[in-house]
Protein backbone atom coordinates (compact mmCIF):
# COMPACT_ATOMS: atom_id res chain seq x y z
CA UNK A 1 0.00 0.00 0.00
CA UNK A 2 1.59 3.27 -1.06
CA UNK A 3 1.88 6.00 1.55
CA UNK A 4 -0.49 8.69 1.82
CA UNK A 5 1.01 12.12 2.42
CA UNK A 6 -2.36 14.66 4.26
CA UNK A 7 -2.70 16.84 7.37
CA UNK A 8 -3.42 15.77 10.18
CA UNK A 9 -7.00 15.88 12.05
CA UNK A 10 -7.70 16.91 15.57
CA UNK A 11 -8.18 13.59 16.71
CA UNK A 12 -4.48 12.45 16.05
CA UNK A 13 -2.60 15.10 17.26
CA UNK A 14 -1.33 12.68 20.78
CA UNK A 15 -0.51 10.04 17.68
CA UNK A 16 1.37 12.80 15.90
CA UNK A 17 3.14 14.36 18.83
CA UNK A 18 4.12 10.26 20.25
CA UNK A 19 6.13 9.88 16.75
CA UNK A 20 8.04 12.62 16.86
CA UNK A 21 9.09 11.93 20.78
CA UNK A 22 10.13 8.24 20.03
CA UNK A 23 11.99 9.88 16.85
CA UNK A 24 13.75 12.46 18.63
CA UNK A 25 14.24 9.97 21.34
CA UNK A 26 12.20 12.30 23.70
CA UNK A 27 9.79 11.41 26.55
CA UNK A 28 6.25 12.17 25.43
CA UNK A 29 4.12 14.14 27.44
CA UNK A 30 0.34 14.16 26.13
CA UNK A 31 -0.60 16.55 29.02
CA UNK A 32 1.92 19.30 27.36
CA UNK A 33 0.40 18.62 23.89
CA UNK A 34 -2.69 19.15 25.81
CA UNK A 35 -2.44 22.19 27.24
CA UNK A 36 0.35 24.40 25.02
CA UNK A 37 0.35 22.36 21.40
CA UNK A 38 -3.04 21.97 20.94
CA UNK A 39 -4.97 25.45 21.44
CA UNK A 40 -2.03 26.83 19.03
CA UNK A 41 -2.44 24.14 16.25
CA UNK A 42 -2.96 24.87 12.71
CA UNK A 43 -3.88 21.33 11.42
CA UNK A 44 -3.73 22.24 7.88
CA UNK A 45 0.01 22.87 8.51
CA UNK A 46 0.63 19.66 9.88
CA UNK A 47 1.28 16.62 7.84
CA UNK A 48 1.30 13.26 8.75
CA UNK A 49 2.56 10.17 6.35
CA UNK A 50 0.10 7.31 6.85
CA UNK A 51 1.08 3.69 6.00
CA UNK A 52 -2.71 2.55 6.17
CA UNK A 53 -3.37 4.21 9.89
CA UNK A 54 0.42 4.07 11.38
CA UNK A 55 1.55 7.47 11.55
CA UNK A 56 5.26 6.45 9.91
CA UNK A 57 6.38 9.99 9.53
CA UNK A 58 5.61 13.71 10.01
CA UNK A 59 6.57 17.34 9.20
CA UNK A 60 5.19 20.69 10.24
CA UNK A 61 5.50 24.29 10.09
CA UNK A 62 4.34 27.47 12.09
CA UNK A 63 3.85 30.87 11.03
CA UNK A 64 7.16 32.97 11.00
CA UNK A 65 8.85 36.35 9.82
CA UNK A 66 12.23 36.68 8.98
CA UNK A 67 14.74 39.45 8.11
CA UNK A 68 16.26 40.51 5.61
CA UNK A 69 19.78 42.70 4.99
CA UNK A 70 18.28 45.72 4.90
CA UNK A 71 15.48 45.18 7.38
CA UNK A 72 12.51 44.27 5.50
CA UNK A 73 10.90 41.21 6.72
CA UNK A 74 9.12 38.19 4.79
CA UNK A 75 6.55 35.26 5.87
CA UNK A 76 9.29 32.76 6.70
CA UNK A 77 7.31 30.10 7.86
CA UNK A 78 9.19 27.80 10.23
CA UNK A 79 9.14 23.48 9.72
CA UNK A 80 9.95 21.66 12.41
CA UNK A 81 8.62 18.16 13.29
CA UNK A 82 10.13 16.48 10.35
CA UNK A 83 10.84 12.98 11.35
CA UNK A 84 10.49 9.36 10.10
CA UNK A 85 9.57 6.30 11.63
CA UNK A 86 13.12 3.58 11.91
CA UNK A 87 10.30 0.93 10.57
CA UNK A 88 10.20 2.81 7.29
CA UNK A 89 13.38 4.40 6.78
CA UNK A 90 15.10 4.47 3.03
CA UNK A 91 11.71 3.83 1.55
CA UNK A 92 10.68 7.66 -0.25
CA UNK A 93 9.12 8.57 3.18
CA UNK A 94 10.80 11.75 3.86
CA UNK A 95 10.98 12.71 0.16
CA UNK A 96 7.52 12.80 0.11
CA UNK A 97 6.67 14.44 3.18
CA UNK A 98 9.04 17.17 2.22
CA UNK A 99 8.01 17.50 -1.35
CA UNK A 100 4.37 17.85 0.40
CA UNK A 101 4.95 20.23 2.61
CA UNK A 102 7.51 22.65 -0.08
CA UNK A 103 4.33 22.43 -2.38
CA UNK A 104 1.99 23.69 0.30
CA UNK A 105 4.15 26.40 1.95
CA UNK A 106 4.56 27.59 -1.97
CA UNK A 107 0.72 27.30 -1.98
CA UNK A 108 0.15 29.37 0.85
CA UNK A 109 1.98 32.82 -0.78
CA UNK A 110 5.64 32.10 1.05
CA UNK A 111 8.19 32.95 -0.36
CA UNK A 112 10.54 31.21 2.23
CA UNK A 113 11.01 28.27 4.49
CA UNK A 114 13.25 28.00 7.83
CA UNK A 115 14.23 25.21 9.42
CA UNK A 116 16.77 23.56 11.90
CA UNK A 117 18.76 20.76 10.65
CA UNK A 118 18.85 17.55 13.06
CA UNK A 119 21.41 16.24 11.08
CA UNK A 120 22.88 18.45 8.48
CA UNK A 121 23.20 16.30 5.45
CA UNK A 122 19.40 15.93 5.04
CA UNK A 123 18.61 19.06 3.52
CA UNK A 124 20.22 20.39 1.12
CA UNK A 125 18.76 17.35 -1.06
CA UNK A 126 15.89 19.34 -0.50
CA UNK A 127 17.13 23.01 -1.70
CA UNK A 128 17.35 24.39 1.92
CA UNK A 129 20.84 26.59 1.73
CA UNK A 130 22.55 27.70 5.49
CA UNK A 131 21.25 30.98 6.03
CA UNK A 132 23.09 31.26 9.29
CA UNK A 133 26.51 30.20 11.08
CA UNK A 134 27.07 30.94 15.00
CA UNK A 135 29.58 30.12 17.45
CA UNK A 136 29.59 28.14 20.46
CA UNK A 137 32.20 29.46 23.45
CA UNK A 138 33.81 28.20 26.28
CA UNK A 139 35.94 30.27 28.42
CA UNK A 140 37.81 29.60 32.09
CA UNK A 141 36.91 32.26 34.67
CA UNK A 142 40.68 32.95 35.06
CA UNK A 143 41.39 33.96 31.61
CA UNK A 144 38.34 36.55 31.55
CA UNK A 145 40.23 39.45 31.94
CA UNK A 146 39.54 42.15 29.74
CA UNK A 147 41.97 44.48 27.44
CA UNK A 148 43.33 47.73 29.19
CA UNK A 149 41.41 49.50 25.92
CA UNK A 150 37.14 48.14 27.60
CA UNK A 151 35.62 51.07 28.06
CA UNK A 152 34.57 51.11 31.66
CA UNK A 153 31.70 50.34 33.43
CA UNK A 154 28.43 52.40 32.45
CA UNK A 155 24.74 50.82 33.35
CA UNK A 156 23.71 47.95 35.47
CA UNK A 157 22.45 44.44 35.91
CA UNK A 158 19.63 43.54 37.83
CA UNK A 159 16.88 40.11 37.66
CA UNK A 160 14.05 39.75 36.55
CA UNK A 161 11.34 37.61 38.30
CA UNK A 162 9.91 34.39 35.35
CA UNK A 163 6.37 36.21 35.62
CA UNK A 164 7.91 40.18 34.86
CA UNK A 165 10.37 38.14 31.65
CA UNK A 166 8.37 37.83 28.50
CA UNK A 167 7.17 41.81 28.85
CA UNK A 168 10.91 42.73 29.78
CA UNK A 169 12.63 40.69 27.35
CA UNK A 170 10.23 40.65 24.34
CA UNK A 171 10.94 44.45 23.33
CA UNK A 172 14.92 43.60 22.72
CA UNK A 173 14.13 40.66 21.21
CA UNK A 174 12.58 41.72 18.49
CA UNK A 175 14.33 45.03 18.35
CA UNK A 176 17.51 42.39 17.90
CA UNK A 177 15.24 40.21 15.17
CA UNK A 178 14.45 43.56 13.17
CA UNK A 179 18.35 44.41 13.06
CA UNK A 180 19.88 41.19 12.11
CA UNK A 181 19.55 39.36 8.60
CA UNK A 182 18.49 36.13 9.62
CA UNK A 183 16.47 37.43 12.61
CA UNK A 184 13.16 35.87 13.40
CA UNK A 185 10.60 36.87 15.78
CA UNK A 186 8.86 34.60 18.34
CA UNK A 187 5.25 33.27 18.48
CA UNK A 188 3.40 33.72 21.89
CA UNK A 189 3.50 30.44 22.95
CA UNK A 190 7.12 29.58 22.09
CA UNK A 191 7.51 32.50 24.81
CA UNK A 192 5.72 30.69 27.32
CA UNK A 193 7.31 27.18 26.30
CA UNK A 194 10.90 29.11 26.85
CA UNK A 195 10.50 30.48 29.60
CA UNK A 196 8.11 28.11 31.38
CA UNK A 197 11.44 26.16 32.73
CA UNK A 198 10.22 22.37 33.46
CA UNK A 199 12.54 20.87 35.64
CA UNK A 200 13.37 18.02 33.27
CA UNK A 201 14.93 20.06 31.06
CA UNK A 202 17.51 21.47 33.38
CA UNK A 203 19.55 18.19 33.02
CA UNK A 204 20.94 18.75 36.60
CA UNK A 205 21.69 22.11 36.65
CA UNK A 206 19.74 25.56 38.13
CA UNK A 207 16.18 27.19 36.90
CA UNK A 208 16.79 30.25 34.68
CA UNK A 209 18.42 33.28 36.11
CA UNK A 210 16.83 36.10 34.25
CA UNK A 211 18.75 39.55 34.09
CA UNK A 212 18.38 42.57 32.38
CA UNK A 213 20.94 45.27 31.84
CA UNK A 214 19.99 49.14 32.29
CA UNK A 215 21.76 52.05 31.08
CA UNK A 216 23.13 54.93 33.38
CA UNK A 217 19.32 56.57 31.90
CA UNK A 218 17.12 53.17 32.87
CA UNK A 219 16.52 52.26 29.78
CA UNK A 220 16.62 48.33 28.94
CA UNK A 221 19.33 47.75 26.30
CA UNK A 222 19.87 43.85 26.82
CA UNK A 223 19.66 41.02 28.89
CA UNK A 224 20.64 37.40 29.67
CA UNK A 225 19.62 34.09 31.29
CA UNK A 226 21.47 31.52 32.31
CA UNK A 227 21.87 28.34 34.16
CA UNK A 228 24.73 27.40 36.97
CA UNK A 229 25.65 23.71 37.40
CA UNK A 230 27.94 22.69 40.08
CA UNK A 231 30.95 21.01 40.92
CA UNK A 232 33.34 20.80 43.95
CA UNK A 233 36.29 18.84 42.54
CA UNK A 234 38.86 18.28 46.07
CA UNK A 235 35.98 20.94 48.10
CA UNK A 236 36.85 23.55 45.79
CA UNK A 237 33.76 25.28 43.97
CA UNK A 238 33.74 25.08 40.05
CA UNK A 239 30.50 25.58 38.66
CA UNK A 240 29.68 25.90 34.87
CA UNK A 241 27.79 28.45 33.94
CA UNK A 242 25.92 28.36 30.59
CA UNK A 243 24.09 31.13 28.61
CA UNK A 244 21.15 29.97 27.42
CA UNK A 245 20.10 33.25 25.41
CA UNK A 246 22.13 36.47 25.15
CA UNK A 247 20.86 39.77 23.55
CA UNK A 248 22.32 43.50 23.71
CA UNK A 249 20.88 46.72 21.59
CA UNK A 250 24.35 48.49 22.52
CA UNK A 251 27.57 47.66 23.12
CA UNK A 252 27.58 49.12 26.39
CA UNK A 253 25.14 46.65 26.91
CA UNK A 254 26.97 43.72 25.03
CA UNK A 255 29.83 44.65 27.56
CA UNK A 256 27.93 45.22 30.47
CA UNK A 257 26.48 41.65 30.57
CA UNK A 258 29.50 39.86 29.93
CA UNK A 259 31.04 41.92 32.52
CA UNK A 260 28.83 40.75 34.96
CA UNK A 261 28.97 37.13 34.01
CA UNK A 262 32.44 36.96 34.16
CA UNK A 263 32.12 38.07 37.52
CA UNK A 264 29.53 35.57 39.30
CA UNK A 265 31.15 33.81 42.58
CA UNK A 266 31.87 29.80 42.38
CA UNK A 267 32.25 30.43 39.05
CA UNK A 268 34.96 28.12 36.84
CA UNK A 269 33.81 27.42 33.31
CA UNK A 270 31.50 30.20 31.52
CA UNK A 271 30.11 28.63 28.54
CA UNK A 272 27.63 30.02 25.38
CA UNK A 273 25.99 29.10 22.63
CA UNK A 274 24.59 31.01 19.09
CA UNK A 275 27.03 33.55 19.16
CA UNK A 276 26.79 35.73 16.27
CA UNK A 277 30.00 36.02 14.26
CA UNK A 278 30.53 39.55 15.08
CA UNK A 279 29.98 39.59 18.91
CA UNK A 280 32.87 42.38 20.12
CA UNK A 281 33.93 40.29 22.94
CA UNK A 282 36.61 37.74 21.21
CA UNK A 283 38.29 41.44 20.51
CA UNK A 284 37.69 43.09 24.05
CA UNK A 285 39.44 40.29 25.74
CA UNK A 286 42.60 40.29 27.02
CA UNK A 287 44.03 37.21 26.04
CA UNK A 288 42.28 36.24 22.37
CA UNK A 289 43.06 32.64 22.45
CA UNK A 290 41.81 31.96 25.77
CA UNK A 291 38.38 31.78 24.38
CA UNK A 292 37.44 28.47 22.85
CA UNK A 293 35.21 29.20 19.46
CA UNK A 294 33.32 26.34 18.02
CA UNK A 295 31.44 27.55 14.50
CA UNK A 296 28.31 25.75 13.74
CA UNK A 297 25.80 25.90 11.15
CA UNK A 298 23.14 27.86 11.98
CA UNK A 299 19.17 28.23 10.59
CA UNK A 300 18.58 26.76 7.17
CA UNK A 301 16.33 28.39 4.62
CA UNK A 302 14.48 27.27 1.58
CA UNK A 303 13.96 30.29 -1.60
CA UNK A 304 10.36 28.81 -2.80
CA UNK A 305 10.14 32.45 -5.06
CA UNK A 306 13.00 34.21 -6.34
CA UNK A 307 11.82 37.11 -7.75
CA UNK A 308 10.36 38.06 -3.80
CA UNK A 309 12.75 37.00 -1.74
CA UNK A 310 16.37 38.55 -3.90
CA UNK A 311 13.83 42.13 -4.10
CA UNK A 312 12.99 42.19 -0.10
CA UNK A 313 16.56 43.03 0.74
CA UNK A 314 19.10 45.71 0.01
CA UNK A 315 22.49 45.34 -2.08
CA UNK A 316 25.95 46.44 -1.85
CA UNK A 317 26.14 47.95 -5.36
CA UNK A 318 24.82 48.20 -8.23
CA UNK A 319 24.47 45.92 -10.87
CA UNK A 320 23.06 43.44 -12.95
CA UNK A 321 23.70 39.56 -12.67
CA UNK A 322 21.30 36.51 -14.49
CA UNK A 323 20.81 33.75 -12.05
CA UNK A 324 19.96 30.79 -13.77
CA UNK A 325 18.47 27.67 -11.08
CA UNK A 326 18.06 24.04 -11.84
CA UNK A 327 15.18 22.97 -9.17
CA UNK A 328 14.32 19.39 -9.51
CA UNK A 329 12.29 19.58 -5.74
CA UNK A 330 10.60 22.81 -6.35
CA UNK A 331 9.78 23.30 -10.10
CA UNK A 332 8.23 26.48 -9.89
CA UNK A 333 11.55 27.91 -8.74
CA UNK A 334 13.72 26.69 -11.85
CA UNK A 335 14.97 29.26 -14.75
CA UNK A 336 16.83 32.43 -15.22
CA UNK A 337 16.22 35.38 -13.19
CA UNK A 338 17.73 39.16 -13.64
CA UNK A 339 18.78 40.96 -11.20
CA UNK A 340 19.25 44.41 -10.87
CA UNK A 341 20.55 46.00 -7.94
CA UNK A 342 21.50 48.41 -6.04
CA UNK A 343 21.48 49.95 -1.98
CA UNK A 344 17.71 50.80 -2.49
CA UNK A 345 16.66 46.94 -3.27
CA UNK A 346 16.20 45.22 -6.36
CA UNK A 347 14.43 44.62 -9.63
CA UNK A 348 14.17 40.37 -10.75
CA UNK A 349 12.30 39.49 -13.71
CA UNK A 350 12.37 36.29 -15.34
CA UNK A 351 14.45 36.14 -18.66
CA UNK A 352 15.82 34.18 -21.30
CA UNK A 353 19.07 35.71 -21.40
CA UNK A 354 22.82 33.61 -20.92
CA UNK A 355 23.19 33.25 -17.13
CA UNK A 356 25.97 34.70 -15.08
CA UNK A 357 26.00 32.30 -12.28
CA UNK A 358 24.47 29.12 -12.53
CA UNK A 359 22.67 28.68 -8.81
CA UNK A 360 22.18 25.17 -6.73
CA UNK A 361 19.34 25.92 -5.09
CA UNK A 362 20.63 25.63 -1.84
CA UNK A 363 22.87 28.40 -3.31
CA UNK A 364 19.73 30.44 -3.16
CA UNK A 365 19.23 31.30 0.79
CA UNK A 366 23.51 31.76 1.29
CA UNK A 367 23.69 34.37 -0.60
CA UNK A 368 20.23 35.80 -0.09
CA UNK A 369 21.29 36.37 3.69
CA UNK A 370 25.30 37.20 3.12
CA UNK A 371 25.98 33.91 4.70
CA UNK A 372 28.83 33.39 2.86
CA UNK A 373 30.90 35.20 -0.14
CA UNK A 374 29.42 34.31 -3.32
CA UNK A 375 33.38 32.58 -4.47
CA UNK A 376 33.41 30.30 -1.60
CA UNK A 377 30.27 28.91 -3.09
CA UNK A 378 31.94 28.93 -6.32
CA UNK A 379 34.60 26.81 -5.17
CA UNK A 380 32.33 24.21 -3.19
CA UNK A 381 30.87 23.46 -6.20
CA UNK A 382 27.45 25.26 -5.35
CA UNK A 383 27.47 28.14 -7.75
CA UNK A 384 29.47 28.09 -11.58
CA UNK A 385 30.54 31.12 -12.78
CA UNK A 386 29.61 31.09 -16.30
CA UNK A 387 30.91 34.70 -17.17
CA UNK A 388 34.43 35.73 -16.22
CA UNK A 389 34.26 37.89 -13.00
CA UNK A 390 30.64 37.01 -11.90
CA UNK A 391 31.70 35.40 -9.17
CA UNK A 392 33.43 38.38 -7.83
CA UNK A 393 30.76 40.98 -8.72
CA UNK A 394 28.21 38.58 -6.36
CA UNK A 395 30.61 39.00 -3.91
CA UNK A 396 30.09 43.00 -3.71
CA UNK A 397 26.44 42.90 -4.53
CA UNK A 398 25.82 40.27 -1.78
CA UNK A 399 28.20 41.59 0.68
CA UNK A 400 26.26 42.78 4.05
CA UNK A 401 27.48 44.58 6.62
CA UNK A 402 25.90 42.86 9.39
CA UNK A 403 26.55 39.00 9.68
CA UNK A 404 23.00 37.23 9.71
CA UNK A 405 22.18 35.29 13.15
CA UNK A 406 19.44 33.53 14.67
CA UNK A 407 18.31 32.69 18.21
CA UNK A 408 14.98 31.61 17.72
CA UNK A 409 14.37 27.88 17.89
CA UNK A 410 11.94 25.91 16.82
Amino acid sequence: MPTEIRAITPDELIAWTRHTNRAFAGTPRDERVERVLRPNMVYGDALGAFDGDEIVGTAHHEEASITLPGGRSLDCPGVTRVSVSPTHRRQGVLTAVMRAQLALVHEQGAPLAALWASETPIYGRFGYGLATVHEAWKIDRDDTALASWAPPPQGRVRFVEPEDAQATFRPLYDALAASRPGGMRRIDYRWEAYLEDPEHEREGASPLNLVVYESPEGVHEGYAWYRMKGAWPENVPHFTLNVGEFVALTPEAELGLWRYLFGIDLVGTIEAHDQPLDAALPWVLADFRRLARRPSDGLYVRVLDVPAAFEARTYATADRLVLSVDDPTCEWVTGRYALETGPEGAAVTRTEEDADLAMHPAALATVLFGAQPASVLGRAGLIEERRPGALARADEVFRTAVAPHCLYHF
